[in-house]
């Protein structure tokens, strides 16, 4: 809607509380259960803060001061306090949550327009695994349980969720094709990520016993029979503890995504091959690897023959 052309009569009153609930409730039919959770815990948070005013009441001043809140709190995190980061993240879903109350005529403007994104430093930029790091971690969990996803998720970025929900159905060894849904996308869009089926990824996928469910990744069958398909918690809470047994108590599932993304960046591939790969729905999102370029660059300069 052209904003010269809004109708200040269509303006819907509702309080936060009302708006929170309504959203929750339709977007636990078509988002991720991942996703609705943590837009859960955001607008909770920021509900706290506010309060359960009208929406039409939020603004630049009261969302600055919300920044300058989450920055100061304090965490059980081992530095203490919220990370610009977390801070970041919020500030986006709470953008996109607030674009569906200008859809719903709630309010004129999304408070949030506008609104930067905190200089995030070096530090605070995701960490990944070294090559050192990977060799370690793959030796750890060989001829465990663990060890064909682990290798899915170092070798295609794909979220912990995406990878639980593939079946046989979305790999096609022919054309060395393998199809993520847009029904277990994030980003509720299909996307593709290529791969050689006589590679290492091709290889591991041929080797793999077929599961009644049709789903590719699942525990192992005990005594012939075949168990229940593994829940999110489970693998995240397993690997994390084996990546803390080898002293990367930092790392979790979602590490290896950002594994998969910075070493792609840093061998050149552009950063917009990789929004594709990794299926974010903006490029802003991808940029958080952007200066890991700088070590591609230094790389290609060293190639220069005088």
């Amino acid at each position: 809607m052209i904003e010269d052309d809004f109708d200040e009569e269509d303006i819907i009153e509702s309080t936060f509380s009302k708006f929170q609930n309504n959203y929750l409730a339709h977007c636990s039919l078509i988002k991720q259960s991942s996703t609705w959770n943590r837009e859960k815990r955001v607008l909770k948070t920021f509900g706290k803060f506010i309060g359960d005013i009208d929406l039409n009441t939020i603004d630049r001043q009261l969302i600055d001061n919300y920044i300058k809140y989450r920055l100061e709190q304090k965490t059980n995190k081992p530095n203490g306090i919220v990370s610009k980061s977390t801070v970041n993240l919020e500030l986006r879903h709470l953008k996109a949550i607030f674009n569906i109350a200008v859809s719903w005529n709630i309010i004129k403007k999304n408070p949030f327009w506008g609104v930067n994104m905190l200089r995030v430093p070096e530090s605070d930029c995701p960490k990944y695994l070294t090559i050192a790091e990977i060799k370690k971690v793959r030796a750890t969990v060989k001829n465990t349980e663990w060890q064909n996803i682990v290798d899915f998720y170092l070798w295609t970025g794909v979220r912990l969720q995406e990878a639980l929900s593939l079946t046989w159905n979305e790999i096609n060894f022919e054309n060395g094709i393998i199809t993520i849904k847009s029904t277990n996308s994030k980003s509720k869009r299909n996307r593709f990520t290529g791969f050689t089926p006589d590679g290492e990824l091709g290889k591991m996928l041929l080797s793999l016993k077929k599961r009644k469910d049709n789903k590719v990744f699942g525990p192992p069958n005990i005594n012939g029979k075949e168990r229940p398909q593994w829940k999110v918690d489970t693998v995240c809470r397993n690997i994390s503890k084996v990546c803390s047994q080898i002293g990367l108590e930092w790392a979790t599932c979602h590490t290896f995504r950002h594994t998969f993304a910075s070493h792609l960046i840093m061998q050149g591939v552009p950063l917009y091959t990789v929004k594709e790969l990794l299926g974010h729905s903006t490029i802003k999102t991808t940029e958080i690897y952007a200066h890991l370029a700088d070590y591609h660059k230094s790389k290609m300069i060293a190639k220069l023959p005088y």
